[in-house]
């Protein structure tokens, strides 16, 4: 969950005193593998830190072990019980998908797909797919976190990020966005709706900001692109954005 969906939930489902365990998995992990437990003290959209008995760390590329506020691939250095053991008669993708980054320099070690950044006090921050990046001026930039910036912007309740070729940055970011029940669109506010993670550069900036009537979502998470949601959790497909021309934006209820 992005902090927005959160403190959605928080406030609405657990009343302000639940917890609200949000979790990383995979259906090959067969269980849940990063997640708080009840008496962990949670910050809103970290899925807080490995479960007792998984030997879970983030790389880089040259397999070594990221510090502390640094991001990379989440992998799982030992077996564990409930783990994916093959693709039904396709070994060679099985190997390749999961084991054969790492396997020269560390064998065993299991590739997630997934990236996932710590900050200083070891809270595991999930960011999306490893494919699923922008490349700005050199730069990887984790739509999911582009997009969790654009959601903390007091007016908008949906937004999907993608990106588009430029012939300088090779490519630029460009953020669609569903406004808050009771707002209008108006140029002064497309100029406005320029999302900066905390920390970052301008790099990051969204050179466009289009305001949509819907963002489509994707209820069986086929391609693990989150639309993040003010008012709820969601998952968009950011396929049909893509393609899609830039259209009047109609108010998203909030509940």
């Amino acid at each position: 969950l992005n902090p927005e969906a959160y403190m959605w939930y928080r406030k609405n489902i657990g009343a302000d005193q639940a917890p609200i365990i949000d979790t990383w998995w995979q259906t090959e992990t067969g269980c849940h593998v990063i997640s708080p437990l009840v008496m962990t003290p949670e910050k809103p959209g970290s899925v807080c830190f490995p479960l007792p008995g998984f030997n879970v760390d983030i790389f880089d590329e040259d397999a070594n072990s990221v510090p502390l506020g640094y991001g990379g691939n989440i992998v799982q250095k030992t077996p564990w019980p409930s783990m994916l053991r093959a693709f039904f008669r396709d070994e060679v993708r099985y190997k390749k998908e999961y084991w054969d980054m790492y396997w020269q320099v560390k064998p065993g070690t299991y590739l997630a797909g997934d990236k996932a950044t710590r900050d200083k006090d070891g809270y595991w921050w999930i960011q999306g797919r490893i494919d699923d990046v922008l490349k700005v001026a050199g730069h990887r930039i984790s739509n999911a976190e582009v997009e969790s910036a654009a959601v903390s912007h007091p007016k908008v309740a949906e937004a999907a990020v993608i990106g588009q070729p430029d012939e300088v940055k090779g490519e630029k970011i460009v953020a669609f966005v569903i406004l808050r029940d009771g707002l209008a669109e108006s140029p002064e506010l497309a100029k406005d709706l320029h999302p900066r993670p905390q920390g970052t550069g301008s790099r990051r900036l969204p050179r466009q900001g289009l305001l949509r009537e819907g963002c489509p979502q994707d209820q069986v998470r086929q391609d693990h692109a989150p639309c993040h949601q003010g008012q709820g959790p969601g998952q968009g497909d950011r396929r049909p954005v893509c393609s899609g021309q830039p259209r009047v934006c109609r108010q998203h209820p909030t509940h």
